[in-house]
């Protein structure tokens, strides 16, 4: 149900992260460039991206994308799930409860800290993380980009 992507899941993996940045549960696009950047980083063996493929009876479902970095204030390595993306056809079959339960045991004692962000009005999403022992964290994130890719 869950497996790290390969070099042949690339298109499709693409295809779905310009489908989650097109969705309700995002601000706004982000140019091809930077899902491209990604990839890139993803498929050379960076060591601070991780993916995940879903699939439900061998059909691709979404995906996930993490990223590592580390928190003094958290006490060592903090998994950020940065995206979590299920195709509208799979949604509300428990692909997400599922894929946390699989996080959660696959990463548990690797990492101090599970991380991540929602919209404010993804209610849907807001109650999963609850459920699942996750609290609002209230800082306000910031952001500067010095040198924003470009479409080309």
């Amino acid at each position: 149900m869950f497996r790290e992507p390969e070099l042949k899941d690339r298109e499709i993996l693409a295809a779905l992260i310009d489908e989650f940045y097109h969705s309700d549960g995002v601000l706004h696009p982000i140019p091809k460039a930077y899902i491209q950047r990604t990839l890139d980083a993803l498929f050379t063996g960076n060591p601070f991206i991780k993916a995940y493929m879903i699939e439900k009876n061998h059909e691709i479902a979404g995906y996930a994308l993490l990223a590592l970095t580390w928190s003094n204030e958290g006490g060592g390595l903090t998994l950020w799930i940065e995206e979590l993306y299920i195709l509208p056809q799979f949604q509300g079959q428990g692909l997400g409860k599922a894929f946390f339960h699989f996080l959660h045991q696959e990463w548990d004692g690797k990492i101090a800290r599970f991380r991540l962000e929602t919209e404010p009005g993804n209610e849907r999403a807001r109650r999963l993380y609850e459920e699942l022992g996750y609290e609002a964290f209230p800082y306000l994130q910031m952001i500067r980009e010095p040198n924003p890719i470009t479409e080309e």
